[in-house]
């Protein structure tokens, strides 16, 4: 239980501090114009100098809270499945660490997701609150909204679970 709370208490450190670059990477990537005509911004200076002087901090905050919940809801599902694994699995080699924590970090981004998707509508739309996104998402055929892009993510998870588990049994040998 302790190290879920240090684990906790980092992440959102960690996202406090980051946050703001998060908003401008988003910003940044959703600011798509057709047909070659330009930009609004450009760099992440750009962005940052775009926000009002009196609205600062909220405007580089907007979802951190969303942001929040979601990491922590992450971090206990990991967890979770951590905890279960060391306790239910008699015959733990490398190849069964590997799945279950591959599994255990799908299952995680599953069900932190939606609050990722209303983080980055925050965070796009200036107008927009979080009631409002998540009651308008239960209404008529919006159901599944706040779903929308998982199986990419989760393909990009993967991807990224098996390259970092191969290179971490890669590499710990050679820097013990």
């Amino acid at each position: 239980m302790k190290t879920i709370l240090e684990v906790g208490f980092t992440a959102i450190l960690c996202s406090f501090i980051i946050y703001p670059l998060d908003i401008a990477h988003t910003i940044l990537a959703m600011d798509c114009t057709p047909h070659g005509n330009q930009r609004k911004l450009i760099t992440i200076w750009d962005y940052f100098k775009t926000i009002p002087k009196n609205n600062k901090m909220r405007a580089l905050y907007k979802g951190l809270s969303t942001q929040l919940a979601s990491s922590m809801l992450y971090i206990t599902t990991l967890a979770m499945g951590i905890q279960v694994w060391e306790k239910g699995v008699k015959n733990k080699t490398k190849i069964t660490a590997f799945v279950a924590l591959g599994l255990t970090a799908l299952i995680a981004e599953t069900i932190s997701y939606p609050m990722d998707t209303i983080k980055r509508c925050l965070q796009v739309d200036k107008k927009t609150t979080f009631i409002e996104l998540l009651s308008s998402s239960f209404k008529g055929k919006n159901t599944f909204i706040l779903m929308r892009g998982l199986p990419a993510h989760l393909i990009r998870v993967l991807i990224m679970m098996i390259t970092t588990g191969t290179m971490y049994t890669l590499l710990k040998p050679k820097l013990s």
